[in-house]
């Protein structure tokens, strides 16, 4: 409404002040976007953000001088989930010169464009606080399976997975044989169009030098740690694949077929954890491949060539056989498997899994 008549100029504009606050819901980003500090960050605003009335939704980066690939991701989903026509989403932009140079490889900035989101930065800060962190494969959204399906094809040219790759192409095999393409990528993938609709489906991918403790959530520092007594291993950086969407998550998708699941103990099926059924999805998705027993496909040493593979139980075998890293956000649940330092594949949560973000697929 209109300000008393009454008010003096000052007055009036303490008012006009208050009525602008209070259409805006401003998001202040902290220096550092990473798992440790995101998670808690992100159930504060997440839910508010999607329920306000505020005609206004400010997502303010100024202060960030680092953000995690992975981060970034949730940020692109969460910014398209609120970019329905309803609120008017306006952004500004890291002052911190690195982050900035972060945001625009990653093409986070034209996707902001794209949907023409105001955008604003408060200046230019120099700093050498930022890891190095090298862009393979920027943000990439993928609206159909189609668009999918011609991204694989794309990487059956060995000139382009050399182009994308660089030196990795030759220092990892499981790029150069077009396992990481054939498995891990098809495969969650596939996944994604599968039972999630491809909603919000997007990709990424980096390579980031050995990262500081400091910024490991708990669950990664065991692998880091283990890496770091193997000589030769990690010193040209770590291929990080990031591969999302905003379905249902594996409890909804699943929890049915595990809790009617014969094979598993009756007590096991009553209410199972979120946990339990995420880890049971890398299992099940195999089960209805034909051919040699899973075991038998598992355990021989060229397994990936003996049959295309199907199912994600696939990615996670490949991934123990690689001694890799895999960690998958469904729901409200974080689910990791070490496979360098503990080849029992514990799973390891951030925190309680009461405490995160229900947030999909992801």
């Amino acid at each position: 409404g209109t300000p008393p008549n009454f008010l003096n100029k000052e007055e009036i504009k303490g008012v006009l002040k208050v009525m602008v606050e209070r259409e805006k819901y401003p998001i202040d980003f902290p220096k550092f976007i990473i798992t440790k500090n995101f998670e808690k960050f992100f159930k504060n605003h997440y839910y508010k953000s999607k329920l306000s009335k505020n005609k206004e939704i400010l997502f303010n980066f100024s202060d960030v001088t680092f953000c995690d690939l992975f981060e970034l991701c949730l940020i692109t989903l969460w910014i398209n989930e609120l970019n329905d026509g309803s609120k008017e989403i306006k952004c500004k932009l890291p002052m911190d010169s690195k982050a900035y140079n972060f945001f625009e490889k990653w093409e986070f900035v034209k996707f902001l464009r794209d949907k023409s989101m105001h955008l604003e930065r408060k200046g230019i800060i120099e700093s050498k606080e930022y890891p190095e962190y090298e862009h393979i494969q920027p943000i990439t959204f993928f609206p159909d399976n189609g668009d999918f399906d011609n991204f694989i094809k794309s990487l059956e040219d060995e000139k382009r997975q050399q182009d994308i790759f660089k030196d990795l192409y030759y220092n990892l095999d499981v790029i150069s044989s077009g396992v990481m393409r054939d498995i891990i990528i098809a495969e969650i993938g596939e996944n994604i169009f599968t039972h999630a609709k491809g909603i919000g489906a997007l990709m990424a991918m980096g390579r980031i030098n050995k990262p500081q403790k400091t910024m490991l959530p708990e669950f990664e520092q065991s692998f880091f740690r283990a890496l770091g007594k193997i000589k030769g291993l990690g010193e040209t950086g770590y291929l990080q694949i990031v591969i999302c969407d905003q379905g249902d998550g594996f409890k909804k998708v699943l929890g049915s077929t595990y809790e009617e699941d014969e094979s598993i103990p009756i007590d096991e099926r009553e209410n199972p954890t979120e946990l339990k059924i995420i880890d049971y999805a890398f299992e099940k998705m195999a089960t209805s491949k034909k051919g040699k027993p899973l075991s038998e496909i598992a355990e021989d040493e060229d397994y990936e060539r003996l049959i295309p593979p199907k199912g994600l139980y696939f990615v996670k075998e490949l991934l123990k056989k690689k001694k890799g890293f895999l960690s998958v956000r469904s729901g409200s649940s974080i689910v990791c498997y070490d496979f360098l330092s503990d080849n029992k594949a514990k799973i390891y949560t951030s925190q309680d899994h009461m405490h995160l973000t229900n947030f999909g697929g992801v």
